[in-house]
Parts: structure tokens; C-alpha cells; sequence
């Protein structure tokens, strides 16, 4: 049977090779793929439950793998036919691959939830009973008399017939005939009976080839309901997106996928044979040529902006126009007003230290170490640090954790049983967010997402980008259920630093800058209003570009998206405007904010000149930036391959730590005051065993990148900070 897979039906084994490499932490482990089946969650635990979830919807993949198999290959073997049970009798002799990777998942399980979970073996065997349990009642409800009609009950039916339908049948055999020419039967001498036993085969000789085809029409019958049914059943968990209940671990999406994928390669390769990649190009062109015209054509939107009326024209004349000397002046003015009254803060005598804060992106571990870190600074500078700052920038995750954090400090300023500083948002914002987009995925998204939603009055599609949304709300307790426009006056009152959300439009490059109010400035280089130089506006304002747009009313946690999106993890958003643009992570641009705190201090040089002792640029980083160059002394034909592509995005973010350092230095010139770069690093305790870059992190992960506070360079940093707030 694997001979014949190998020769014939390839497809069915990508699938298997992919699940492989995932369990075994060979594909996927820097975004945390294998986690999603080493440690599943379900209603944010880990448990019995969430593992036998996993496991139905891997008896699932499973069951639709053998069945994809039987029709394929079944006309191959009449003698099967003969036996009660055929198709058990085929899973048995098809399980070669299934039984390797079971004990290779099993292997992997166990150890990873003893070295990466710290769990005992009781518990550990505890999970993979869960996974074993869910796989065999799938099993063994799927492995029924509806799926193994065998010769007997064939020949009573044939019997039963009417004569008058006898010719139809045969008419309806007649592909069967035609089918069985095509695909002679395989000489089989031995197979397995039960798990352990063999047995010689029967002859078929004395039995009718019609019976025989028929069984196996009966069969194949069977399967397709079986198939639709499990499509139905993912177009019905579709329509509860948002019930919690609903939202199964994403090992478990990720097993749905593969089913929903499997099944029509498995019909294609069965009805069309040789054809079946013709018909896939066929398929692709027409669909594309419908997208072209408008037809199944999906943009995701940014949640409050008004996609309905007028779209802001896209070109370099409405660019420039927003961005005028005028507009750059009106807003400069605006936030020199917010300085003035952030000064206010310190004694009248006192030039104060001037903080501006840039976190880097990488998934849910830069959440929770730019969470960390804050927490840290400011309880050993008691609040100090962050009354000074004036500016929080940064890319992906990253700013999602600074933006929480910033929450917390105005909530505190109200309601005095929050303390920014607890533990336990730290847990918060290290939730699980996985789990939802890839069941979103699965259920949703691989097409079409056709289920919609209100929100504000406005009809937007529940794709992942929803999902990601709202369950980033409810691991935040909602707190950061707020339009970007709501911090407007906290942030012109100096109660909290202004923050820039600043994602990427892939079409020309340019950032677009969302902010609680106008930030012209930001969008040229600097000076470059009175500048004879011919340089480039290479940033919009949200603001203004997007105010017939309602952009007053864009949700906090879109423009945050925006700001993170990683390609494929999240859909890339559309922007009201026309023709429309596309925008993405804001870390294809600058993954820390760096570019635009040196762009503010250049703007505002003169008042920080004339009233601040200094600046200090505070980095949370989820890597090293000083490390021993990495140098592939032998490399593969793939390497070779994709090695032009490859290095850039593997160095990507070198390519700007270079080139920001050299706008720091050269900050370092111009301005009249110290510049201090202070920077926080997550470097793992063990070498090479870095926590994953996805929006899932195990226990051990999130343990690992809290105690990173605790290495001595970012200890140094702290105690520099702590000395230069004091003097």
C-alpha cells in the first residue's frame, strides 16, 4: 500500500510528511507550529479535554484519509469484497503510515510535556490518553456497517432489483467495467486480517464482476456522504466563530484543513485521473479571472473606518497635499502645547529626562517581554520612567503589549485596584491567540469567508483577522475595547505618552501613521519643508488623509493589526481608498519605531534643546542585536535555491539595526542633550532554544522570557536607568 501511494496518489503523503515534521519540531518551530499539537488549548487550558479534541479531529484527517485511499485503490483488491468488514480490512492494511506517525506523536508528546511543560509522567500519559480516546471514538463510531457493505448484502440488493432496472444498473456499472480496465487488480497472496494476523487471500472467480463493482460503488457512495457530511459540519462551525465553545484547539483546525483538503484532491486524482492537474490550472484561471472582475473578491477592512462612502484617492498630488507645510506646522504646534504640559509634570526648576520607548515585533513573546520589561523599569524607578515618557512606538506585537500596558497606567489613574505592575497581566497578555485564527482558517477563511458581522453599524466578514481581534479582547479583559481617537486628550493632557501605530502599505512603501490626533510632521523627512533637497513624503496621516473616512472611529485593536500583520498568520487589511491599498506589519518598514522617535527628536530639536537635560531611547528587543555572525559552511541544492531570498528576510531585521544605528549616531550630533539607547534583549537561557515567534507560547516559553529580565545586560541597563533618572 505505500508502493502504491508513492507511484500513484503522492498528495496523500505530503500530508503525512507535513504532520511528521510539525510533531517532531522539523517545520514551523520558530512560530511555535508543533505547539499547536504537543500542547493544545482549548477554553485557554491544557487538559484531558483539549487533547481529545484533537484527537476526534485527528481520527477525523484519519478516517478521510483511508477513505480518500479506498476509493483510489479499492477496485485494486476485489477480494476484499468478500470479507465482513472490507473497509476495516483496508485500514489495516493501510496503516503503516498512520501507526508510524501515532508512535512518533506519542514519543514526541511525552517528551515534550516532561521537558517543555514540566510535567510528570502520570500527567503526560494523562494528555496522550485524551488524544488516544478521541481518535478511537471517531473510529470506532466511522468504522460502522454503513461504511462496510460487503458481497453478501450486494448480491441480496442485486437480487431485489426489479428486472425492469436491470439495464439501468448495468448502464450505471459500465464506468465501473470501464474503471476496473484502467486500474487491473494487484496481485495479493497474503493481507492483514485483524491488526496481528495475516491471512491468504480469497478467489473471486466464482462471484460476478458487477457484485463486486458494485460492493465497492456502494462503498464508494458511502465515503462521498461521509465527506459531505464533515464539510458540513465545518460550514456549520463557521456560523459560531465566536462562541468560545466552538473554538477547538488549532492542531484540531489544522486537521479539519488537511481533511477539507484532501477529500476533493482525492475525488480530482479518482474521476478525472491524468486530467486532474489540467482541471486544478482550469480551476485556478477561472478563479482568477473572477477575482479580476469582482467576483469572490474579499478585501479585509480595518473595523470603524467607513469603506461605504467616497474612498480617499490614492495618488502623489492628494499625498503631498495632505502633507503641507501648513498641516506640518498646525500639528507640530499641537504637540508642542502636549510637551509643554508634559513638562508641567516636573518642578519649574527641573530640566527633565526626556523618554521615548521602541519595542520590536515577534509574536506574543515580544507582548509579554515589552509588558515585562515596563513592569520592571517601573518598579524600581517607582512610576518614574513612565511619567517621563513621551512616545511609544514600535512594530507587530510588540506595540500590542506597549499598548496594554499604557492602558493599564490610565486605568490606574481612576481606579486604584489596578495595579499596572500585577503579575497576572503578564499571563494576560501571553494568552493564547492562536487557537482562533487557525480554526478560522479551517472553518472560514481557505476560500471565501462568507459569514459577516455587525459591528458599529458596519458589515465586515468574520475572517481571522475578526478572530484575532476579539480574542485579543477578551485576554485583555476588553480594556482595550476603544477607538484610536479616545486617547486624544489623555495624550494632549501628558497623562499618558503618545502612541504611533504605523503600519506598512505594501503597494509604494510609505507608512501610514495612526494616532489619537495629526502627526504631519512625521510624514517627510525632517525639515524638509524648507529643504531645497528633493525628498520623498514617505508616510501618510491617518488623521487627515482618512477623516471622510470616519476614521475617528477605527478600533484600537485594528489599527493594532494592521500594525502586526504577519503574512499568511493574518490577512492583509485594505484601507478606504481609491484605487485600494494594501497594509501590512509595520516591521517590514522599521520592526522597532527607531525611524520615527530619531524623525521626533529632529522635529522638536529646539524645545528639547531648550528644555530637557537629555534623552534616553528605552528598547525592548526579542533578540540579540550583537551576536557572532551565522555562516552556512555547506549548502544544500534548496539552499542554493532560495538563497538570494532567503538571506534577506533571515537578515532582515540586521539590515535595519545597520541602518538605525547610523540615524542614532547621527542623532547624537545634531541634538543639544545626551542621547542614552537603552536596551532590554530576551536572550533564552538555553543556546538556540529561543521562544517562538507565533501567537502561542508554552509555559516553560513564557517562565524563559520573564526570567530574561534577570540576565546581567539587561540588569546593567536598568541600574543606568535608575542613575540617570536620578541625577
Amino acid at each position: 500500500m505505500l508502493l502504491l501511494h508513492l507511484k500513484r496518489h503522492l498528495f496523500l503523503i505530503l500530508f503525512w510528511i507535513l504532520l511528521f515534521l510539525i510533531v517532531t519540531q522539523n517545520f514551523g518551530n520558530k512560530y511555535g507550529i508543533p505547539y499547536l499539537f504537543l500542547d493544545p488549548e482549548y477554553l485557554g487550558r491544557v487538559n484531558f479535554l483539549s487533547f481529545f479534541i484533537l484527537g476526534f479531529a485527528f481520527g477525523g484527517f484519519l478516517l478521510l484519509f483511508n477513505l480518500t485511499s479506498y476509493i483510489l485503490n479499492s477496485n485494486r483488491f476485489p477480494f476484499l469484497a468478500t470479507f465482513r468488514h472490507p473497509f476495516v480490512r483496508y485500514c489495516y492494511n493501510n496503516s503503516v503510515i498512520p501507526a508510524a506517525f501515532i508512535f512518533v506523536y506519542c514519543i514526541a508528546l511525552l517528551r515534550f510535556q516532561s521537558q517543555s511543560e514540566f510535567h510528570n509522567l502520570p500527567i503526560a500519559l494523562f494528555y496522550l490518553a485524551g488524544f488516544i480516546t478521541g481518535m478511537s471514538v471517531l473510529l470506532i463510531i466511522a468504522f460502522s456497517k454503513f461504511l462496510n457493505t460487503n458481497i453478501e448484502n450486494t448480491i441480496t440488493e442485486a437480487v431485489d432489483v426489479p428486472a425492469k432496472k436491470a439495464g439501468r444498473l448495468g448502464r450505471f456499472l459500465a464506468f465501473d467495467k470501464l474503471e476496473a480496465k484502467k486500474a487491473p487488480p494487484i496481485r495479493v497472496d497474503y493481507f492483514l486480517y485483524h491488526v496481528i494476523k495475516l491471512r491468504r487471500t480469497r478467489s473471486v472467480r466464482h462471484y460476478k464482476k458487477e457484485h463486486i463493482y458494485l460492493t465497492f460503488r456502494h462503498h464508494h457512495i458511502n465515503a462521498l456522504i461521509v465527506e459531505l457530511i464533515s464539510l458540513t459540519a465545518i460550514i456549520f462551525l463557521a456560523y459560531f466563530t465566536d462562541v468560545k465553545y466552538f473554538q477547538v484547539p488549532a492542531g484540531a483546525s489544522i486537521c479539519l484543513l488537511f481533511s477539507i483538503l484532501i477529500a476533493p484532491s482525492g475525488a480530482i486524482s479518482f474521476w478525472l485521473r491524468g486530467w486532474g492537474a489540467t482541471l486544478v490550472i482550469i480551476v485556478l484561471f477561472v478563479l482568477n479571472i473572477f477575482m479580476r472582475n469582482g467576483y469572490l473578491l474579499y478585501d479585509n477592512k480595518a473595523f470603524g473606518l467607513n469603506y461605504d462612502t467616497i474612498p480617499a484617492t490614492y495618488n502623489l498630488e492628494q499625498i503631498e497635499k495632505y502633507s503641507s507645510q501648513k498641516n506640518y506646522y498646525e500639528d507640530k504646534d499641537s504637540t508642542l502645547a502636549m510637551l509643554e504640559n508634559w513638562k508641567k509634570k516636573f518642578p519649574t526648576e527641573e530640566k527633565p529626562l526626556l523618554l521615548l520607548i521602541n519595542s520590536s515585533g515577534g509574536g506574543l513573546r515580544s507582548s509579554l517581554w515589552a509588558v515585562k520589561v515596563m513592569q520592571e523599569i517601573d518598579s524600581v524607578t517607582h512610576n518614574s520612567a513612565y511619567e517621563h515618557t513621551v512616545m511609544v512606538t514600535g512594530a507587530s506585537a510588540g506595540l500590542i503589549g506597549q499598548a496594554f500596558y499604557r492602558e493599564l497606567q490610565l486605568e490606574s489613574k481612576t481606579n486604584h485596584n489596578i495595579d499596572p505592575n500585577n503579575y497576572k497581566y503578564l499571563w494576560d497578555i501571553s494568552r493564547d491567540i492562536l487557537n482562533p485564527i487557525a480554526f478560522s482558517v479551517a472553518v472560514n477563511d481557505l476560500i471565501y469567508p462568507w459569514v459577516t458581522v455587525q459591528i458599529d453599524g458596519k458589515t465586515y466578514h468574520k475572517d481571522r483577522g475578526y478572530s484575532f481581534e476579539r480574542k485579543l479582547l477578551q485576554n485583555t479583559h476588553y480594556i482595550l475595547n476603544k477607538k484610536v481617537s479616545d486617547y486624544n486628550k489623555p495624550e494632549q493632557d501628558a497623562v499618558i505618552p503618545m502612541m504611533i501605530i504605523s503600519p506598512t502599505i505594501t503597494d509604494d512603501g510609505r507608512r501610514v501613521l495612526f494616532a489619537s490626533h495629526p502627526v504631519t510632521y512625521l510624514t517627510r523627512p525632517s525639515d524638509s519643508t524648507e529643504n531645497k533637497l528633493p525628498l520623498n513624503i514617505d508616510a501618510i496621516d491617518g488623521s487627515r488623509f482618512f477623516k471622510n473616512q470616519q476614521v475617528q472611529d477605527l478600533h484600537l485593536t485594528s489599527a493594532l493589526r494592521l500594525n502586526a500583520t504577519f503574512p499568511y498568520i493574518l490577512p492583509n487589511s485594505f484601507l478606504p481608498t481609491s484605487p485600494p491599498v494594501q497594509v501590512m506589519d509595520a516591521g517590514l518598514r522599521d520592526n522597532y519605531g527607531a525611524e520615527l522617535s530619531i524623525r521626533f527628536l529632529s522635529v522638536f530639536k529646539n524645545w528639547i534643546d531648550s528644555n530637557t537635560s537629555g534623552v534616553v531611547i528605552i528598547q525592548t528587543r526579542d533578540w540579540d542585536k550583537i551576536y557572532e555572525p551565522m555562516i552556512s559552511k555547506k549548502q544544500t541544492l534548496i539552499d542554493k535555491f532560495f538563497d538570494p531570498i532567503g538571506s534577506i528576510y533571515i537578515n532582515w531585521s540586521d539590515y535595519q539595526d545597520y541602518y538605525l544605528d547610523d540615524l542614532l549616531q547621527g542623532a547624537n550630533r545634531w541634538l543639544g542633550v545626551p542621547i542614552h539607547v537603552l536596551e532590554f534583549e530576551y536572550k533564552a537561557s538555553i543556546l538556540n532554544q529561543e521562544a517562538s515567534m507565533s501567537f502561542h507560547l508554552t509555559s516553560k516559553e513564557k517562565h524563559d522570557i520573564m526570567d530574561a529580565i534577570k540576565r546581567p545586560s539587561n540588569i546593567k541597563a536598568m541600574n543606568e536607568l535608575q542613575d540617570l533618572l536620578k541625577n
